[in-house]
């Protein structure tokens, strides 16, 4: 019997897998997106952790390319379609407006960084991809009230799965480092 582990997307990583034993996990999503991919046939998965739209007006984004949509989403599919996956199904998740302002002014638009992160990433799913589930937007993210959250590669189709309440470092947690 293979041994099963938790392995932790933090801000800004991408990982792909094709190990069954792995499972992709996020403890928590507010205005970033993660995007689940998976592909049934080849047996792969992937998992992006975005947190902002585009790294035009950046500097310094070799340290941390997939922070931004427009360069993780291409490597996400690049990556899968190495490993035989062409077409993914993937799940949308994030993208909560987590900086409303009380009073309505003309820069509240300008901060919706969780509607911005969620039209990039649709718009460089769209062509290469079936988009089989979305759970975007609304006021509040999914941070600390809500059970850490998991992406299994053997149960995509039922999609988003709620993980036990465990912190990452309890006894009980097997990471894929083995630790």
């Amino acid at each position: 019997m293979e041994t099963e582990c938790e392995r932790l997307v933090g801000l800004g990583e991408l990982v792909v897998t094709d190990d069954p034993t792995v499972t992709l996990v996020v403890p928590g999503v507010g205005s970033c997106v993660i995007v689940c991919a998976y592909h049934r046939r080849a047996k792969v998965a992937g998992m992006a952790h975005i947190v902002l739209p585009s790294s035009e007006n950046f500097r310094g984004t070799a340290a941390k390319p997939f922070w931004f949509a427009d360069r993780a989403i291409p490597h996400l599919l690049a990556s899968l379609q190495a490993k035989g996956a062409v077409r993914p199904n993937c799940v949308v998740v994030g993208g909560a407006n987590m900086f409303q302002l009380a009073i309505p002014s003309p820069q509240q638009d300008a901060l919706n960084i969780g509607a911005m992160n969620v039209q990039a990433v649709l718009e460089l799913l769209r062509p290469a991809t079936n988009i089989v589930a979305q759970f975007v937007g609304g006021g509040h993210g999914w941070v600390r009230s809500l059970p850490r959250r998991r992406w299994r590669r053997d149960r995509a189709e039922r999609g988003w799965q709620g993980a036990s309440n465990r912190p990452l470092n309890s006894p009980n947690y097997k990471g894929c480092d083995g630790g």
